[in-house]
């Protein structure tokens, strides 16, 4: 009774007077909203408009990955013009393919020092946005000398690759790090989610620019520049927004002070500066320091994080998410003689209803409610039932079942191995510059299992053949499933510290 006598001062002889909050300059935010620990029934405080504007804002990196992602695949189809055939041979278009992969490896290795030096919010805006334009910029006033073009693609796409591999590195960390523990999950998973909806933007776009190139409107060596260029929209959405961006107040804890920490965490929500400074311990493990690759192993909770982090990213990858992504509608025109139109068709829809799938549970906050290992392993499930009806259909000529079993897969992915390798990762970690350490390098083996996921999977199906190729993937899935039960742990309601 106490506590609710002094929680809030009303007007004298006014009942209905409006309550006036301890902290006046947050006008209408929760006061004394409690810091859910592990075991709390304490129900979950809903975010602020600011911490929403604030996770779109910072989402926006992913988006602009995705639509990276997805846009070459359009822009090598305008490139088949005959004018550009006899410039970009079969092994030049296979380099653009790969240079993105690369030059990720190459930012998510460089996003730490920059994260830990200038800062989360900096290093999306600079490092990442910067890369992102540069790249775009290369690819879209490219000369098309047949010399020079295909140096000028290489180099844009190896650029917009930098900007992908620092997006995915420190995008799902920063919001992490401005979260609190009973919205954390759901904030996090935005973030590959936004990957998603990019790739299904480019999508779109591309169906646009080729009916524009049907009807004679635009030019395919116009439509070509403007897929390579169409990542620029979400970097300068980003920028014009970026008033909405609050630096992470555990890095300002760790390397500004305690004041500017703790005006950066009201901005979020009482519930994060609460979490924050709530106790002596808490600021000793934001102290800053430059982490070395050792500390990954120097002991054994660090040992354990780097195991589940390496874990999960390479699940995410050794599933086949991006063979089912890129490969299926090819698979599908050569085993059930699908018209490739058709199959394009398919794959859109499967990826637009992936992508409201998603942004269903992350409003429905499932990662939060149940947990991040159960849901990893009934996602593991999901995505094991999906593979094996891909694999029957395509065995034994069921279009059908093989639609239905990516359309699983594809669910399954999006509720379990999309978002949680991202979140948890940036869980693993207690300490601010180790967390900047072991996301990145976490990261850069996640676009090297990419790399390696996707440059094999045209050879296995020569040799195995349409039917087969998706046993591998689905023994893949088994594994992941065993590792996931043996070694990762649960980090539900658990502080990052």
């Amino acid at each position: 009774a106490r506590r609710a006598a002094t929680r809030w001062t009303r007007a004298s002889g006014a009942d209905d007077a409006r309550p006036e909050p301890r902290y006046p300059e947050r006008e209408g935010a929760v006061v004394d909203a409690p810091v859910r620990t592990r075991g709390s029934d304490a129900a979950p405080q809903p975010a602020s408009q600011t911490f929403a504007l604030f996770v779109f804002t910072a989402a926006l990196s992913m988006f602009a990955f995705g639509v990276a992602t997805g846009s070459v695949a359009s822009a090598l189809v305008f490139l088949e013009d005959a004018s550009m055939s006899t410039t970009l041979t079969t092994s030049a278009k296979s380099k653009l393919v790969a240079a993105t992969p690369l030059g990720a490896v190459v930012g998510a290795l460089a996003a730490p020092k920059a994260a830990d030096v200038m800062g989360r919010k900096k290093t999306l805006l600079t490092s990442a946005g910067l890369a992102y334009a540069l790249g775009a910029a290369l690819c879209c006033f490219a000369p098309s000398n047949a010399n020079l073009l295909p140096t000028f693609l290489l180099v844009g796409r190896v650029m917009v690759g930098i900007g992908a591999g620092v997006s995915t590195s420190v995008t799902t960390m920063y919001v992490s790090e401005c979260s609190s523990v009973s919205s954390r999950g759901s904030a996090a998973s935005l973030c590959p989610l936004f990957g998603t909806a990019g790739i299904l933007a480019s999508l779109v776009a591309g169906a646009l620019l080729a009916s524009l190139v049907d009807a004679a409107v635009i030019s395919p060596s116009f439509a070509w520049r403007c897929s390579f260029g169409s990542v620029l929209v979400p970097v300068l959405a980003q920028v014009a927004m970026r008033d909405c961006l609050v630096e992470s107040p555990r890095w300002l804890l760790a390397s500004r002070g305690e004041d500017e920490a703790r005006a950066a965490a009201r901005r979020l929500g009482r519930d994060v500066e609460a979490e924050l400074f709530l106790e002596n311990t808490i600021r000793t493990r934001n102290t800053r320091r430059n982490a070395r690759l050792t500390d990954l192993l120097a002991t054994a909770e660090n040992r354990a994080a780097t195991r589940v982090a390496f874990l999960l990213n390479a699940a995410q990858q050794f599933c086949g998410v991006n063979v089912v992504v890129y490969f299926f509608p090819r698979v599908l025109k050569e085993a059930f003689a699908i018209p490739g139109a058709s199959a394009m068709a398919v794959a859109a829809g499967v990826t637009a209803a992936q992508v409201a799938f998603g942004f269903a549970l992350a409003r429905s906050r499932v990662i939060d409610t149940y947990g991040r290992k159960p849901v990893a392993l009934c996602g593991i499930i999901g995505l094991i039932c999906g593979l094996a009806c891909l694999a029957i259909g395509a065995r034994f000529g069921f279009p059908v079942l093989a639609v239905v079993g990516v359309v699983a897969f594809r669910f399954a992915f999006a509720a379990s191995l999309g978002p949680l390798p991202y979140v948890v990762t940036a869980e693993a970690y207690a300490s601010s510059s180790l967390r900047a350490t072991g996301v990145s390098l976490a990261t850069s083996f996640q676009w090297a299992c990419n790399a390696l996921v996707s440059g094999t999977f045209l050879p296995l199906l020569d040799r195995l053949g349409p039917n087969k190729v998706w046993l591998v993937y689905l023994g893949a899935c088994v594994v992941a499933l065993v590792s996931v039960k043996s070694f990762v742990s649960e980090t539900k309601d658990a502080r990052l510290e």
